[in-house]
């Protein structure tokens, strides 16, 4: 039996390490780093080029092998550097895949270098099952990867932040893990989005719900369906009370006046390992919550008028941009179907955050909608927006956030220019003591603490942003309360 040089053992436990770090987590770009054996200060691209070349290096040296053919304590470091090479060498075949299957539509393409890779693995060892499921978590990395990083756009703290957090949301913080157990098992976790109005939220939803999990038929070289059909996105408050839960659950013929055919609702639509995406949550009423929650507990559904239930097979991704904390005082929002909820919160970040973070955060994202809404770079356009957006003024907070930034665009190619949203604000009780010098630097931490304990419902998360104890935050939550009944 072979066995690894205590050298090349360490080299492809980096390998190993790098494969299952997320890639746009500083860590992978360390690990990254150390592989390449390059500086600091080499770009991401650099140090993925320099990495892969010494990762063909090494393995050309082993020459022919299989997998079985080394020590147990050797077989998974290299099996990680086996499917890390591979999956590079067809990278950019998965790529052209995905274009066109985003443009094909619903109909599954077949996966032109699908026998190539599968030919490849079984010199390794693998059998034709094994490979079909490294063909499937092959896809599903590259097009994650490619949904995050084209549609989340940008290089503020928060976006960086927001497209590491994103990863996690598809493969867990544990992407061996992933691999090992959780691929068929992430429809029980659910993921809230929460954030203004016009932040982007359904874009971040489409982002996770086209990333899902695939299978990959072996014999018929394709996937079991495309990932166009794996994102249902359903918004919730344009639908009337009576109508709502017949476009959740769908009914069945009579079941109500005018039901003159059963009609499938979206959980009936939404496919194996698929997404749901539910718009404004925080519109629909206790009833429907209720309902909501059931799914998501018991993983089962009755269209209305029947009592036959059907089971859901998909993932929940829920968003609103109303304060939850506010909707749960009030009673709008139960507290049990929150915690079902809760278990994957992520708060999509205003443009304004975006902008103090990065000032370039305005002109990388001008640049990508353009291409987006008029089809192609336009270098002319691009600067009449630059020049309307300066009119507007550098302290603009564009309370519309990423929407209104759209629309700006598609003002200045309708009509030459943008006014900017001028409708007055209210103003809160903290701004308008600040401007009246009501508050001394005590009762101004009173206030703030507060405010932010609105937002966070958490003493410690407020303390973590702060930098203060979680006593002396909630010490001044009670002051503030006390003198605010």
């Amino acid at each position: 039996m072979k066995s690894l040089s205590a050298q090349d053992r360490e080299f492809f436990e980096l390998v190993e390490s790098a494969g299952f770090s997320n890639p746009f987590s500083a860590q992978r770009h360390n690990v990254d780093l150390a592989i390449a054996g390059l500086e600091a200060n080499a770009s991401r691209e650099k140090a993925i080029q320099s990495m892969l070349a010494q990762v063909n290096k090494r393995m050309h040296r082993l020459g022919d092998f299989k997998l079985r053919d080394f020590a147990p304590e050797d077989r998974q470091p290299l099996k990680m550097a086996v499917l890390f090479q591979l999956f590079h060498q067809f990278a950019d075949h998965f790529d052209t895949h995905i274009k066109a299957q985003a443009e094909a539509g619903h109909k599954p393409l077949k996966l032109a270098c699908g026998p190539e890779i599968i030919r490849a693995l079984d010199r390794y060892g693998y059998t034709e099952v094994n490979a079909g499921r490294v063909i499937s978590f092959f896809f599903q990395i590259r097009r994650a990867f490619t949904f995050l990083s084209r549609n989340l756009v940008g290089e503020s703290r928060v976006m960086r932040n927001l497209r590491e957090r994103a990863w996690g949301t598809v493969f867990t913080q544990d992407l061996a893990l992933y691999e090992r157990l959780l691929w068929n098992r992430l429809e029980d976790f659910s993921t809230f989005l929460i954030g203004e109005t016009g932040t982007g939220k359904g874009v971040v939803a489409k982002a996770l719900g086209q990333s899902g999990w695939i299978e990959y038929d072996v014999a018929n070289s394709r996937f079991e369906h495309s990932f166009t059909s794996a994102f249902v996105p359903v918004n919730l408050s344009q639908f009337a009370e009576t109508l709502l839960e017949s476009e959740l659950f769908g009914h069945v013929k009579g079941a109500f006046t005018g039901a003159e055919e059963s009609r499938e609702g979206v959980f009936k639509q939404c496919q194996t390992h698929g997404t749901i995406f539910l718009d404004e949550l925080g519109e629909v009423s206790i009833p429907i919550q209720i309902k909501l929650l059931r799914v998501l507990q018991e993983r089962v559904f009755s269209p209305v008028g029947s009592r036959e239930q059907l089971a859901f097979q998909g993932r929940v991704i829920a968003a609103t941009n109303q304060p939850v904390h506010e909707l749960r005082a009030d009673g709008r929002f139960r507290d049990d179907f929150y915690y079902r909820l809760c278990s994957d919160v992520i708060e999509i970040p205003p443009l304004r955050e975006r902008i103090a973070q990065d000032p370039d955060e305005l002109t990388n994202l001008v640049e990508h909608l353009v291409t987006r809404i008029v089809g192609g770079a336009e270098k002319v356009l691009s600067d009449q927006v630059f020049a309307a957006i300066d009119r507007l003024g550098p302290d603009y907070a564009w309370p519309g956030n990423v929407r209104e930034l759209e629309q700006c665009i598609r003002q200045v190619v309708v009509r030459g220019t943008y006014d900017g949203d001028r409708k007055p604000r209210t103003q809160n009780p903290l701004t308008l003591s600040l401007l009246e010098d009501e508050l001394d630097a005590n009762q101004l931490l009173s206030h703030y603490c507060h405010a932010m304990y609105q937002k966070y419902a958490s003493y410690e998360e407020v303390g973590r942003r702060l930098g203060l104890d979680r006593r002396t935050v909630k010490k001044y939550v009670v002051e503030f309360e006390e003198i605010n009944p």
